[in-house]
């Protein structure tokens, strides 16, 4: 449509990431060597004022509830990459990761992922589509399907499903009977087997407060391959040295997906990136017409999640706030105003606003999200002013003798300038941080917007109702105080 719908719009900001997996067992030199064919590229780019590498941590980052990670893995590697400001360079941060994005998929050897900050709080990948049910086999073969589909959907990227493979294993089993049968145990041998690998911890040796681990390592300088582990002897209690291959052998397999639940049966969710300008719900509305005839297997029921999920949940929890809100309003006013039909009048200042908020955000190109529906909420609260303004002036001219009609126009003309001043001041309030943070932009055009075309219509409109709701309550008494007299002289002609 002309107005797009998300959660958070994509901002510009100064920071990206790259991030590296190279295959499980992958050293730290054969992650290093990926990491400095990325350096490459990135010294390309003059917009990047600066770039960082950890390689084996992801490093600590203030930025990145990712971060953080401390614990040596020697298949992983992160780019910090800082730009110059936006003013300093003609691309935008969104630009820029859509070009690297490019590039590092020409490298081997390695799953890169280009990282953008994103506004609003972490979440999971913009579209996540779920499967819940009980059979994995017929979960995972729709899984599959919905996949190739959203490969096929423009504004797509990194597409995958939870069940992908954990990486290869080697998985070492142990022969129990030749074990036993050779005075060996399951303990022994993997004991050995770990000490081999990993090293014994003999002691801890303490210099200026700093300890220091002393490991016992084998004479085998690594382990690196399973040829090394052969070459490995396990000793009985005889003091006998058992070769390797004599009681144990290796079995290649890949370690399991990991399995979520959601109350208490498996879910397998399907997920996928947006390149920089795509809009998630057009993409989930191009996914549900395409997916629209499959039949799902029974007892497999689909959920969906990410950015859709996160805005259903939104904006469901945002209307209940507005609902509240203007209950709150009407209860303040029809105390204030000792009436119940003069707040509902004012309370017509709200929609009146909405008009304008529509109108204004595709004007200023931003899209109705989370921040644009706060605006909304708080129009209920800011639009009502005027129109306050209006009705109780109206009120106190004819409590000082000024017939209806008279009360009305001399409101107009007495409070238009009031009325305007207020809109003006408001929105010059809201203006500044709406044009200098793009994050907070829709909430501020929204406001902005629905208050101008509140004013205007207010102006009009409530005058108009206030009289039409006035003359129905004339006509009712002169209507009720017919009847009475018509009461009360039928009975007088009947006794005549």
């Amino acid at each position: 449509g002309v107005l797009k719908v998300e959660m958070f719009g994509q901002s510009d900001y100064d920071r990206l990431y790259i991030d590296i997996t190279t295959p499980r067992g992958s050293t730290l030199d054969q992650t290093a060597e990926v990491a400095e064919r990325i350096e490459g590229i990135l010294f390309d780019y003059p917009e990047i004022e600066t770039f960082v590498s950890n390689i084996g941590i992801t490093g600590a980052d203030s930025f990145d509830s990712f971060s953080g990670s401390s614990s040596g893995t020697p298949n992983i590697a992160r780019f910090t990459i800082d730009l110059y400001s936006a003013d300093d360079r003609e691309r935008s941060s969104m630009d820029i990761a859509a070009l690297l994005r490019e590039q590092v998929k020409k490298i081997p050897g390695a799953e890169i992922e280009v990282k953008e900050l994103e506004d609003g709080p972490p979440s999971d990948a913009p579209i996540v589509v779920g499967l819940i049910g009980e059979d994995l086999v017929k979960m995972e073969a729709t899984a599959n399907r919905f996949e190739s589909i959203l490969m096929e959907i423009d504004g797509t990227r990194d597409v995958g499903t939870s069940l992908n493979s954990g990486g290869p294993e080697i998985e070492i089993r142990i022969d129990k009977d030749k074990a036993a049968l050779y005075g060996l145990n399951d303990y022994t041998i993997a004991k050995t087997i770990r000490d081999s690998v990993a090293g014994l911890k003999a002691t801890t040796y303490r210099s200026n407060q700093e300890e220091i681990d002393v490991m016992i390592r084998s004479g085998v300088d690594s382990m690196a391959s399973k040829d090394e582990l052969k070459s490995m002897y396990f000793y009985n209690h005889q003091g006998q040295a058992i070769r390797f291959d004599q009681v144990a052998s290796f079995v290649e397999s890949e370690t399991s997906p990991t399995i979520r639940h959601e109350d208490g049966r498996r879910r397998v969710n399907v997920f996928a990136q947006t390149v920089a300008g795509a809009n998630t719900v057009e993409i989930m509305d191009a996914f549900k017409a395409k997916t629209e005839n499959i039949s799902l297997p029974d007892g497999v029921t689909i959920k969906y999640a990410g950015e859709l999920g996160d805005m259903q949940e939104s904006f469901t929890d945002m209307l209940v706030n507005m609902v509240v809100a203007a209950i709150l309003v009407y209860i303040i006013l029809a105390v204030q105003f000792n009436s119940l039909s003069q707040p509902l009048i004012i309370l017509f200042a709200v929609p009146l606003g909405l008009i304008g908020v529509m109108p204004g955000l595709v004007l200023t190109g931003n899209s109705f999200g989370f921040l644009a529906f706060i605006g909304v909420v708080a129009l209920v609260g800011i639009a009502v002013n005027d129109a306050i303004v209006l009705v109780d002036y109206i009120n106190y001219l004819r409590k000082n003798g000024y017939e209806l009609y008279d009360a009305v126009m001399e409101t107009g003309k007495t409070r238009f300038m009031p009325v305007l001043a207020t809109t003006i001041t408001t929105a010059g309030g809201i203006l500044p941080i709406t044009l200098k943070q793009d994050f907070f932009g829709p909430m501020g055009y929204a406001l902005i917007f629905g208050l101008m075309m509140a004013t205007v219509l207010t102006l009009v409109a409530v005058p108009t109702l206030y009289t039409m709701l006035e003359e129905f309550k004339m006509n009712f008494r002169r209507r009720k105080n017919k009847n009475e007299e018509a009461a009360t002289l039928q009975p007088n002609a009947v006794t005549e």
